[in-house]
């Protein structure tokens, strides 16, 4: 699914970020963070696939997102990356020769290493970046046509569309709130799609928008299903630790068409281990597909 940029992180010489999480052995407290700005909100909503990933559910996947594109570091040092990540929103949108990625982490990064390991001898280049409001400049280092930004010590901003991140962040920071009115809500995402992202503690969870490119790429055939959108969530299965277990919601166009895909998609998945329901005449739930692991790898071209 990521295929021609595998995240596109191998572009990056992002060893020299995370070799700082080896060095330090306890997590840094956030300088000034306040639990106001949340990672999901800095999303621009411009994507077609999302993904939510907290990496308690299943760290070998972080890990493996890291191995695979951070070249040339140890398998210490990986585990000791994936430590200090707590939870990654994805943003993917597939073109016709490439895959590009927009990235919120929550993580445990102090900001005033970030200069020293991203220096323009290592091959990094910074810009500096101010809004409207209170005089704070942010910087965003870039390599390789990949930016990153750290706008605090327990946020990672990576890829596409950098700039409107740290704005979206120096926005809802700066925000002063009323104390007879609630937060107001700050993202640019659809509030289905945020409102599913964000409940993803105990599940790696996925949203898309253009569903039949990706059902395609996931089967391996192109069913014409009429699709609105899709959405579910996997998690390791607790008695085979090399499979997944995964939920699919779709969302079809008329029930004419949920009736057609509700025979088509059983026939495709195999329902011997899963389960299939019709929670209204045009959405249908598929629930307890078992998966390997490395048909999931496979699909998010890992």
């Amino acid at each position: 699914m990521i295929k021609n940029g595998v995240l596109l992180l191998k572009k990056l010489n992002l060893v020299f970020v995370f070799s700082l999480l080896f060095i330090i052995s306890c997590k840094s407290l956030p300088e000034g963070e306040t639990n106001k700005v949340k990672a999901l909100d800095l999303i621009d909503g411009k994507s077609s696939f999302y993904l939510s990933v907290p990496s308690d559910v299943d760290n070998d996947l972080v890990q493996r997102l890291i191995k695979m594109n951070v070249s040339n570091i140890s398998d210490s040092d990986v585990k000791s990356i994936s430590d200090r990540i707590d939870s990654m929103y994805i943003g993917l949108n597939k073109q016709r020769n490439k895959t590009t990625i927009q990235a919120a982490v929550n993580s445990n990064i102090p900001r005033k290493y970030i200069p020293t390991l991203l220096s323009k001898k290592k091959g990094w280049d910074n810009t500096s970046i101010k809004f409207e409001g209170p005089a704070t400049e942010y910087k965003i280092y870039s390599q390789n046509g990949i930016d990153l930004a750290f706008p605090s010590d327990n946020i990672l901003c990576l890829g596409r569309n950098t700039d409107f991140m740290l704005g979206k962040y120096h926005e809802i920071y700066n925000y002063q709130q009323d104390e007879l009115e609630p937060f107001p809500d700050f993202s640019e995402l659809n509030e289905d799609i945020y409102n599913w992202l964000e409940g993803s503690d105990t599940e790696i969870r996925f949203y898309t928008v253009q569903p039949q490119t990706y059902l395609t790429s996931l089967l391996g055939t192109n069913l014409d299903l009429s699709l609105i959108s899709v959405y579910g969530s996997f998690k390791v299965d607790p008695e085979h630790s090399d499979m997944y277990l995964l939920d699919f919601v779709f969302n079809f166009k008329s029930s004419f068409f949920a009736k057609t895909g509700k025979t088509l998609l059983g026939i495709a998945f195999g329902l011997s281990n899963g389960e299939i329901d019709t929670p209204t005449n045009t959405c249908i739930k598929i629930s307890g597909i078992q998966l390997k692991k490395s048909q999931i790898y496979k699909l998010l071209v890992l």
